[in-house]
């Protein structure tokens, strides 16, 4: 399979929660970068009740959101806007590791499942990988990334770099009634959103393309 990756984390006790630290690797062959992410759940596989609870998400890689599930289900979901090139977007690479940190007040397993999406870099999005993670011995804690300020907590404008062909997509637009503002969201083919566009920046591209 050319799209595959590798986890592995740690996690510590503190006061009521557990610190958890998970390491996502790209062990992908070729041109295939991951953009989604999904921590004790899988790609098209059920949904099963339980989970981590009380996950509360500290750190991704650059331009990544973290979103918890609901209490139900336990699992994290995380994801990046597109922004015209992978690197620009903060897709993981090929050979890279991605650090994703939250808390959660469930004990960590000895092992927890987890699954990505990739990009082929031929604009086509949406391949998913599954696996499961290995819990290993815990680091010191002075290695543990420290709670800073992230994108995740912050709200900052999306830039779009280029518009590009996206194969195997689809598109809806939210909002926009009454004149408001609205969104373009985009999909892959498993649902996750590879990117959002104000209509408005949307309008300001279109106008630089003309002059």
């Amino acid at each position: 399979m050319p799209s595959s990756a590798i986890a592995t984390y740690f996690a510590i006790h503190q006061g009521n929660t557990f610190r958890y630290v998970f390491l996502l690797r790209n062990t992908s062959m070729g041109t295939f970068d991951i953009y989604s992410l999904l921590i004790n759940a899988q790609y098209e596989v059920p949904l099963v009740p339980g989970g981590l609870q009380d996950i509360a998400p500290l750190s991704a890689p650059q331009g990544w959101q973290l979103l918890p599930s609901s209490p139900e289900y336990g699992f994290l979901f995380g994801q990046t806007n597109f922004a015209g090139t992978p690197a620009q977007s903060g897709y993981i690479l090929p050979g890279v590791v991605g650090t994703f940190s939250f808390d959660s007040s469930s004990a960590p397993p000895e092992t927890l499942p987890f699954g990505c999406c990739f990009y082929n870099e031929n604009d086509e999005w949406g391949f998913a990988f599954n696996g499961s993670a290995n819990r290993v011995p815990c680091i010191p804690p002075s290695e543990f990334p420290r709670p800073w300020p992230h994108p995740i907590l912050e709200e900052k404008p999306i830039v779009l770099a280029r518009d590009v062909p996206m194969k195997g997509t689809h598109s809806r637009t939210i909002g926009g009634e009454d004149g408001s503002p609205s969104v373009n969201i985009t999909y892959d083919r498993l649902g996750n959103i590879i990117r959002m566009t104000p209509n408005a920046l949307k309008l300001a591209i279109q106008s630089a393309k003309k002059s």
